[in-house]
């Protein structure tokens, strides 16, 4: 289907009162061979008992300027090129995913909705059964990187009784600093560059991610 045939997508109003947002429903991927990203819009109350189901996506932003268009209920919409990616690479093969992600479950030109769901978005977050996280597209290193993340989990879990002495381990209490410098990465220098490269990455700079913990798996979504 070509985009530029069909109309814009139009925005319902979410009910404030309810604590309603939207969730996007992606199609299978077989269901695109132009490859073209498409869904629906369903909306849904956070207030609910029991809570919605969906996964949340949270991505590198990327230029804002760079444009790119998925299809809403057959409607054309407008996103950044990032969250367009990020979506066409978490969704499935053959069957329907349901996400939150917010360039298109928020009404990015309504400012007062965005202020309203910016509010809730602790809420948002904390009702996912899982966040997937979009650091970009694969680089040669990621490979290289992501091994290295491997390695240095494996290397702490074994020198802190699988975490179980983590705290211990890493904070010397009578001097009151961290340990962590003391005993070397059991990591090839190179893979280590290829780590620290990989966590220079602009989504490990935000302040969403800073301030909250994050449980990352790395593979297929």
């Amino acid at each position: 289907m070509d985009p530029t045939l069909t109309g814009p997508y139009e925005y319902e109003p979410l009910c404030k009162k309810q604590c309603e947002i939207r969730l996007l429903i992606v199609h299978a991927a077989s269901e695109s061979p132009d490859r073209i990203v498409k869904g629906s819009i369903r909306h849904v109350s956070l207030s609910t008992d029991p809570k919605p189901t969906y996964e949340t996506i949270s991505y590198v932003w990327g230029d804002p300027r760079e444009r790119a268009t998925i299809l809403i209920n057959g409607a054309r919409l407008d996103c950044s090129s990032s969250s367009e990616r990020a979506l066409r690479r978490m969704r499935h093969a053959t069957k329907d995913r349901v996400l939150w992600i917010d360039a298109v479950c928020i009404n990015q030109i309504d400012d007062v909705e965005r202020s309203e769901q910016v509010a809730i978005m602790a809420k948002i977050y904390a009702n996912t059964t899982t966040n997937l996280v979009w650091l970009g597209e694969e680089e040669d290193s990621t490979n290289d990187a992501l091994e290295a993340v491997r390695l240095i989990f494996e290397d702490a879990r074994r020198e802190t009784n699988d975490f179980a002495d983590f705290l211990q381990t890493m904070w010397d209490h009578k001097q009151r600093y961290w340990r962590y410098a003391e005993k070397d990465i059991d990591v090839d220098v190179g893979t280590l560059l290829e780590c620290l490269r990989f966590f220079d990455n602009t989504w490990f700079q935000r302040l969403w991610v800073r301030e909250r913990d994050a449980t990352i798996t790395v593979g297929q979504p």
